[in-house]
C-alpha cells in the first residue's frame, strides 16, 4: 500500500512540474463538418488492460485525483463502457476581456479491451462576472484573429495534457 501512495505522490509531482510551452499537441482542436461543433478526438493503446480496469482506473483519476479541488465536476457512467465529464478550465491568458474567464466543456471516454476513446466537445467560454456564455461556433471571432488562436492553443494544451496526464497515471501506477 505505502509503494502504491508513494507512485501517486510521485507522479503529481511529476505532473506539477509539466509547464504548457512542453506539451506535445497530438490532438488538434478542429469543427466537426457534421455537428458544426468543435472537437478534439483521439485514442490512447493500452496494452493487456480490458476495459472494466480502464474504465476503474479512468474513473478514479477523474474523481479523485485531477478534479478534486475544482468546484464544479459533474460525471456520469454508463455500463462500465462510456464516461461523461462536465467541467470547466481557466484559461492561461484571456484575451477576451472577461473578468474570470472559463472554458467549460464535455468530454466522453469510451473504453474498450486495451484502448480508450475520448471526444471533447460543447466548448463554450463565459465570464463569472456577467454569466456571459459564448459557444465556441459563434465566438471565436475570425476578425480577431489572435485572440482565436490563443483560444485554440489553450484548449489544445489543456485536453493534451489531461490526456498525457492519464496515459501515465495509468502506466505508471497500475
Amino acid at each position: 500500500m505505502s509503494k502504491k501512495i508513494i507512485l501517486i505522490i510521485s507522479f503529481l509531482v511529476f505532473i506539477s512540474n509539466v509547464k504548457s510551452q512542453d506539451v506535445y499537441i497530438e490532438y488538434k482542436l478542429e469543427k466537426n463538418y457534421i455537428t458544426k461543433k468543435y472537437e478534439v478526438n483521439g485514442e490512447l493503446n493500452i496494452d493487456s488492460i480490458n476495459k472494466n480496469e480502464l474504465f476503474d482506473k479512468t474513473f478514479y483519476w477523474i474523481k479523485n485525483i485531477k478534479y478534486t479541488s475544482d468546484g464544479y465536476k459533474w460525471i456520469n457512467s454508463f455500463d462500465d463502457n462510456i464516461l461523461i465529464i462536465k467541467q470547466y478550465f481557466k484559461p492561461e491568458n484571456n484575451l477576451l476581456g472577461y473578468t474570470g474567464l472559463r472554458i467549460r466543456f464535455v468530454l466522453t471516454f469510451q473504453f474498450y479491451d486495451n484502448k480508450i476513446k475520448f471526444n471533447y466537445s460543447n466548448f463554450y467560454y463565459y465570464s463569472l462576472s456577467d454569466g456571459n456564455k459564448v459557444f465556441f461556433e459563434s465566438g471565436l471571432n475570425e476578425n480577431d484573429k489572435k485572440a482565436k488562436d490563443k483560444i485554440i492553443n489553450d484548449v489544445e494544451v489543456y485536453t493534451n495534457t489531461l490526456i498525457n496526464e492519464l496515459e501515465k497515471y495509468i502506466k505508471i501506477v497500475y
